[in-house]
C-alpha cells in the first residue's frame, strides 16, 4: 500500500518524463528523479492489475526491463546527473556523426 502523496509524486514524475520525453528537462538538460525511494516507486510498478493479466506483456515487459533502467531512473550523480558527451562529463543516448 501506498500514501496518496506516494501515488501523487509517482504519477507528477511519470507526467514529466512524457512531459519532456525523457527523465530530463527540456531547458537545461538537468535530471529529475522521482521524489520517491525506490521500494516505493517499484512497489507501484508491481502493483499494477496487468502484472498478473496473461492476456497482457505488461508482467514480461517489466520483468525483462525495469531492472536495466532502475539505476538511469534514480541515479543523479555524476555521469547521469547531465545530458552530454561521455567524453564532456554526461550521459547521452543521442548519436552524432563523430560517435567512436
Amino acid at each position: 500500500m501506498v500514501s496518496v502523496d506516494e501515488w501523487n509524486k509517482f504519477t507528477a514524475y511519470v507526467a514529466g518524463f512524457y512531459g519532456n520525453c525523457s527523465n530530463y528537462h527540456n531547458f537545461g538538460h538537468k535530471k529529475f528523479i522521482p521524489e520517491i525511494n525506490e521500494e516505493t516507486f517499484s512497489k507501484i510498478l508491481y502493483s499494477n492489475p496487468l502484472y498478473n493479466d496473461k492476456n497482457a506483456c505488461y508482467k514480461e515487459v517489466l520483468d525483462s526491463y525495469y531492472h536495466l533502467v532502475k539505476k538511469e531512473i534514480f541515479e543523479i550523480g555524476h555521469p547521469y546527473g547531465t545530458i552530454n558527451y561521455p567524453e564532456k562529463g554526461g550521459i547521452t543516448g543521442y548519436f552524432g556523426r563523430d560517435l567512436t
